[in-house]
C-alpha cells in the first residue's frame, strides 16, 4: 500500500502578521487547524509539520505529528515555496518509502477540512491522467482584464497593455470575460515524483503538468495579511463555515466521487 501524507508548511516569520502561523483563531494556534485536517483524513497516512520554529514544532508534537526542521536557507521571505516543498519531500521519503501522494497546507489558514483533503486524493487515486489537484475560486470583479499598475509617470495603466502591442481595451461587463481561477491557499494535492519536474503552470510548478481544479465558493480559503483576515478565519471557525464545491458535479460524473454537501 503506498503512502499519502500531509505536509504542513509554516515559518516561524512572516512579514505581514508576525507569527501568524501561531496567531489564536477561536483560542487555537492557527496552525493547529491544517493540521487537524490532514489528522482527520482517512486517505492519509501521517502528518508532517516543516518548520524552523520551536513553538510551532511544540504545537505539532502536542498533536502527535512529525516535525521535520526547516533548513536556515529555507525560511526568509524571498524562499521560493516550491524549493521548500521539494526538500520537505526528500525528508519524508526517509519515512516512507513508498510515498505516493502529497497534500501540502499552508500553517495559516482554517478553510481546510478533512473532506477537502480526501476528496482531492481520491481523485488521485481514481484518475492516473491527473498529476494534481488544487483548490481554487472564480474570479469576478477581481479578475485579471481588470487589474491596473503604475505607470513610468506613477499614473495607472491596465497590467494587461504591452508597449509592443496594440492597446486592448476590455468590457466593463465582468459577464463577458472568460473565466479564470486564483488558488484560495486550500490544498496542494500531488503525486510526489512530479514535483521537482517543475512542469505545473507558474507559480505552481511543483503541481506537474495536468491540474484538476477543486472550485470552492469564495471566501473558502484565505491566509493572513491583515487583521482583517484574522478576524475572518475566527467568524469562519465559529459561525461553523464549510465548504461549498462548485464542480463537485463534475467531480462526481468524471471520477465517481461523492462530493458531500456543505
Amino acid at each position: 500500500m503506498n503512502s499519502n501524507v500531509v505536509i504542513v508548511t509554516a515559518r516561524g516569520g512572516s512579514v505581514s502578521i508576525p507569527q501568524k502561523n501561531l496567531a489564536l483563531v477561536a483560542g487555537k494556534p492557527s496552525v493547529t487547524y491544517p493540521i487537524l485536517a490532514g489528522k482527520n483524513a482517512a486517505r492519509i497516512r501521517q502528518v508532517f509539520v516543516f518548520t524552523d520554529c520551536e513553538r510551532i514544532a511544540a504545537v505539532a508534537k502536542e498533536l502527535d505529528c512529525q516535525v521535520i526542521k526547516r533548513p536556515k536557507e529555507l525560511c526568509g521571505p524571498e524562499v521560493n515555496h516550491g524549493d521548500a516543498i521539494c526538500t520537505a519531500i526528500d525528508e519524508v521519503r526517509k519515512h516512507f518509502s513508498d510515498l505516493n501522494i502529497v497534500t501540502v497546507l499552508l500553517g495559516d489558514t482554517v478553510m481546510v477540512n478533512a473532506r477537502l483533503i480526501d476528496l482531492s486524493v481520491e481523485i488521485l487515486e481514481r484518475a492516473p491522467q491527473w498529476h494534481s489537484v488544487m483548490s481554487v475560486w472564480q474570479a469576478h470583479d477581481d479578475h485579471p482584464f481588470r487589474a491596473l499598475c503604475l505607470s513610468e509617470d506613477g499614473g495607472l495603466r491596465s497590467f494587461l497593455e504591452s508597449k509592443y502591442k496594440e492597446r486592448t481595451t476590455f468590457h466593463t461587463a465582468r459577464q463577458t470575460y472568460p473565466p479564470v481561477y486564483f488558488y484560495d491557499q486550500g490544498v496542494w494535492t500531488f503525486r510526489a515524483e512530479v514535483a521537482r519536474r517543475k512542469e505545473g503552470p507558474s507559480p505552481w510548478w511543483w503541481m506537474g503538468k495536468k491540474v484538476f481544479p477543486i472550485i470552492r465558493r469564495w471566501i473558502s480559503g484565505r491566509d493572513y495579511h491583515s487583521e482583517l483576515d484574522l478576524e475572518l478565519a475566527e467568524w469562519w471557525i465559529k459561525s461553523g463555515q464549510s465548504d461549498v464545491i462548485d464542480n463537485g458535479s463534475e467531480i462526481q460524473r468524471l471520477f465517481g466521487v461523492h462530493v458531500p454537501d456543505a
